[in-house]
């Protein structure tokens, strides 16, 4: 898929520009002409290590989570460029990128709007399985910041957890829970996901991840071995309050982090007021 420096058009999209990429796919801004509407397109990449099977999956999936804070899927398709998925279009940038710009409030606010959005996926039996500040996209709507959970191409459902062999690692190094580090297909839960939440918020307190590695074996020897550093030895002014709660999503036993991304919802709740 060429990175369209002119647009491209085909029978009902106008493809612009390129809006970003990973490893299993290219997003593109786009125009449908049908519904006179600015969408992303996103794209199977030519060399994703992963089949289509999975790519259309994740649309399926992210689909079924009607939510305000859950980027929304409008259409499965194929062009000549290839298979694609017809998503909502945020105007605005991810969680990672826009951190420095927000108040301690905000950054909670939006963590615990995150948390919610998590929760109605889970609600409906779906892991997200990958989330990360990357993968939250947040744009200025009505005078607040209004956070988008994308990209549900790890999502699992526990119902029918699919064919994924026992001891495949997926999922981001930095971010993924030690369980999902090991490979440990039947230990996945919806707390496995409170870690990413955890993950998060971390970053949003300190503007770092839970570990710094260098190489992505070594961030899953951290995650396995170590404990991260206590936000308040990173920056003393982040309240004792929030450095509890991202801590105990990040407890390695699973059975010692919060039961629901419910609870995490409640707990930033009850900080932010008061």
């Amino acid at each position: 898929m060429p990175e369209a420096a002119e647009p491209l058009l085909t029978s009902r999209y106008e493809i612009g520009p390129l809006l970003g990429e990973g490893g299993m796919g290219r997003v593109f801004k786009a125009r449908d002409l049908d519904l006179d509407r600015t969408v992303a397109l996103k794209f199977l990449r030519g060399d994703a290590p992963v089949p289509e099977k999975r790519f259309l999956a994740e649309a399926r999936a992210q689909a079924r989570v009607v939510h305000d804070n859950v980027c929304r899927v409008y259409e499965l398709g194929r062009l000549p460029q290839g298979v694609f998925i017809a998503m909502q279009y945020v105007e605005g940038k991810t969680a990672q990128a826009l951190a420095r710009e927000l108040s301690l409030r905000e950054r909670v606010s939006l963590v615990r709007t995150v948390a919610d959005a998590v929760q109605a996926a889970h609600d409906l039996g779906l892991l997200h399985r990958d989330l990360k500040p990357a993968n939250v996209l947040v744009e200025r709507r009505g005078g607040h910041w209004h956070p988008y959970v994308t990209d549900f191409g790890l999502a699992r459902d526990l119902a029918t957890p699919g064919s994924t062999e026992r001891g495949s690692i997926l999922g981001s190094p930095l971010y993924m829970a030690p369980e999902q580090a090991t490979g440990d297909l039947p230990a996945l839960s919806v707390r496995t996901d409170v870690y990413g939440l955890g993950g998060i918020l971390y970053e949003m307190l300190v503007g770092r991840p839970p570990f710094l590695s260098a190489t992505s074996l070594q961030a899953l020897y951290r995650t396995l071995n170590e404990d991260p550093v206590e936000p308040r030895k990173l920056d003393p002014q982040i309240p004792r309050e929030l450095q509890w709660i991202a801590l105990q999503c990040l407890e390695k036993n699973p059975k010692r982090r919060y039961a629901s991304a419910r609870a995490v919802e409640q707990d930033l709740g009850r900080f932010l007021e008061g």
